[in-house]
């Protein structure tokens, strides 16, 4: 990955770099060497780790470390594979891991199935670099691969948490075959369907931005009583040429901030005001319960989108994929992929057996990722090998297809 350009850099370094003290990770310097905490993910330097000493939680979110010490966890040199060339770091395990103490101690099968591991997530790690130099690239599906980079394999809470990771992933890239066949405008039809609304009437994205911060400064400041009080007041706002193309918007927007229980009934004497409720005390509290009921209600009703697709319709940019990300990253289920594995098929019966045993084998691959199995024990590892394996194969044989189409 070439990190001197500048547009890289600032992209991916936030990847690349410890979650505690933000120093980029270096292999000349072990006390930088990237360690991944097993359960929540994050990846802190060696440094970092050391300080950390005997606490039980990680400090970025509170989530306990699992059972073994994290001063005993090995480095992640898939991570490093993004930054160094293959002939800048050592390609025998036992040279990379001869003090990891958690290394030592398996088995000589579980060190074999620990060293294929590592090299399939070194194959990732290439996929990534491969994806990032392309001129039209999801960064969304970058940003979930990097998520799988920052797995911590070497324990059992690690590993169930990778295979949670995989078949997200795998749905991510079932989403992405469909939308290959959907322009933005096919999109924008497809979700004011899904939310009810006619052709033409989601509101654009500076509109939204308008609607909500006066939805905070009438109820905040102006006495509103009822849904239909606040919904009036926002149009006496707006320039009254506005109005009528302005109002399906204020009608949907406050609507659905009423559905999802933002405001409460205060007694004024022998009236009542609304007022929000205290989770929601800024715009950003009430932006993100706004996205992610909108991006509920599509997928609920099989629209699917990346997240930079979510972020142009919301923000009307791209970098705001970063937010989206975690909202869509919740609404994954079994029934949301099974549901996007069925649109997959459709449109693969649609353009006939062109592209033949590519189809094939992603769909082979991304059912294999919706069941993934997360009974993981101690002697379960081959079910993570056998995970990697069809990650790898789905995104090889998506870039086949999309190269081809």
């Amino acid at each position: 990955m070439d990190l001197s350009n500048p547009t890289v850099r600032s992209y991916y370094m936030e990847f690349l770099r410890c979650a505690a003290c933000s120093q980029g990770f270096e292999y000349e310097n072990p006390s930088y060497h990237p360690i991944t905490l097993p359960i929540c993910g994050h990846t802190m330097c060696k440094q970092c780790i050391n300080i950390m000493g005997g606490q039980k939680a990680c400090p970025q979110d509170q989530v306990s470390f699992g059972n073994t010490p994290i001063d005993q966890l090995p480095t992640n040199y898939p991570l490093l594979m993004m930054i160094y060339r293959p002939s800048e770091l050592p390609k025998d395990h036992k040279q990379r891991h001869y003090q990891c103490r958690s290394y030592i101690e398996l088995d000589d099968e579980k060190k074999s199935y620990f060293n294929d591991l590592e090299k399939g997530f070194g194959d990732i790690s290439v996929i990534i670099m491969q994806m990032s130099k392309k001129k039209k690239k999801n960064r969304s599906t970058i940003r979930k691969l990097f998520s799988v980079l920052h797995s911590q394999y070497i324990t059992n809470e690690g590993c169930i948490k990778f295979l949670q990771v995989a078949s997200n992933l795998g749905e991510y890239i079932s989403i992405d075959f469909i939308l290959h066949y959907q322009n933005h405008q096919e999109l924008k039809n497809n979700l004011e369907s899904a939310l009810g609304l006619q052709q033409g009437q989601f509101p654009e994205p500076a509109i939204q931005e308008k609607i909500l911060k006066f939805i905070i400064l009438l109820i905040r400041c102006s006495g509103i009583s009822s849904e239909q009080h606040l919904m009036y007041s926002i149009l006496q706002l707006v320039e009254r040429k506005d109005q009528i193309t302005i109002q399906p918007s204020v009608e949907y927007i406050v609507r659905l901030l009423f559905g999802v229980h933002c405001f409460e009934i205060e007694p004024i004497g022998e009236f009542s005001s609304i007022q929000l409720k205290p989770t929601f005390p800024n715009y950003e509290s009430i932006r993100l319960v706004y996205d992610s009921k909108i991006i509920e209600n599509a997928m609920e009703y099989g629209c699917y989108m990346t997240g930079e697709q979510w972020s142009v319709l919301l923000y009307g940019y791209e970098t705001n994929e970063s937010i989206i990300d975690p909202i869509i990253d919740k609404l994954l289920t079994k029934t949301s992929f099974q549901t996007g594995i069925k649109q997959y098929e459709k449109i693969v019966s649609s353009i006939g057996a062109v592209q033949g045993q590519d189809l094939c084998d992603l769909i082979k691959h991304i059912q294999f990722l919706s069941n993934a199995n997360l009974a993981i024990n101690a002697s379960g590892l081959s079910v993570l090998n056998s995970t990697l394996d069809m990650l790898k194969g789905a995104l090889n044989s998506s870039n086949k297809f999309k190269k081809r189409s």
